[in-house]
């Protein structure tokens, strides 16, 4: 079984992908070199469908619960290679308020690789100076995606700040709704902790870890 959540980043994917973990769901976690393989892919204008085909396979096949880049932009190859799968489509309740969340989020992570996958993926690099592209993006983009899924009993809207839950997911997939509260992530609360900024820490040291480990790798490969 899979789902696909299709919303764009900042819309609550993180916090229903938690939410499907606690159905008991496998989600695939950050996986940035999956990301880059789908941006180049797209950089390039590649058309070699066998290609993607194998790139989102090596992800996508080892998982149940999917969020966050680069899926949103995969849905038609997605309901292609996985029909039968469950499609979410998480938004904001307007386009103004996402593009506030964005801009945020944008303000700690605005490195040159952040740069070149949103001009990649959002056709743009700056939500502060492209405000009206970035709101027009999102409207096209949830519009796109429910015209695609209309009628479809294996699609669901879903908006927290609106006051969708658990009712809405576990309905939808036919779950027991949990005791326990939505978990909330990426709020302006959760960042204030210091388990947040321990978090940020320890997963910071495991990248560069595993970029010295890869880096030694290709140097004794070379010789």
């Amino acid at each position: 079984m899979k789902i696909f959540v299709l919303g764009l980043p900042k819309t609550g994917t993180t916090t229903l992908g938690l939410c499907l973990t606690k159905l008991g769901y496998k989600k695939a976690g950050y996986n940035i070199d999956f990301i880059n393989a789908v941006a180049d892919f797209l950089s390039n204008n590649e058309i070699d469908d066998k290609k993607l085909e194998a790139i989102i396979k090596s992800e996508v096949d080892k998982y149940e619960v999917f969020e966050d880049w680069p899926y949103p932009l995969l849905t038609e190859r997605l309901f292609t290679m996985y029909p039968d799968s469950f499609f979410i489509l998480s938004k904001r309740k307007d386009e103004k308020v996402w593009l506030n969340s964005l801009q945020k989020h944008t303000k700690r992570n605005n490195s040159q690789k952040s740069k070149r996958l949103r001009s990649i993926f959002y056709g743009n690099d700056d939500p502060f100076l492209n405000g009206l592209h970035y709101e027009l993006f999102y409207l096209n983009h949830n519009s796109s995606i429910v015209n695609k899924f209309k009628n479809n009993n294996k699609f669901l809207e879903i908006c927290f700040e609106t006051g969708d839950g658990w009712q809405q997911i576990c309905e939808f997939l036919q779950k027991d709704i949990p005791n326990i509260p939505i978990p909330h992530a990426n709020n302006s609360d959760s960042k204030r902790g210091i388990t947040y900024f321990i978090n940020r820490i320890i997963n910071r040291f495991k990248f560069l870890i595993k970029k010295f480990i890869l880096k030694l790798f290709n140097q004794n490969y070379a010789k």
